[in-house]
């Protein structure tokens, strides 16, 4: 199975880390997207990534503890 996942670039990351107070004022605002991300940035944040894993299946339970290690 091939998945793709799209990471934050280092690039994104540093810029965010260096503005964390107007950052957290975008969170705040934003709670529920990242829309705003790339508009702040002023460049996409994020870089597609294509990893190949095995096919699996999740363990159900009412207990979730009880399979929540094993999922992860």
């Amino acid at each position: 199975m091939e998945i793709n996942i799209k990471l934050m670039t280092e690039e994104a990351y540093v810029t965010l880390q260096k503005n964390y107070k107007d950052v957290f004022e975008q969170i705040k605002m934003h709670p529920s997207d990242c829309t705003w991300l790339g508009e702040y940035l002023g460049f996409e944040p994020f870089e597609s990534k294509k990893y190949t894993i095995e096919d699996f299946n999740l363990l159900d339970s009412e207990n979730y503890e009880e399979v929540m290690q094993d999922n992860s």
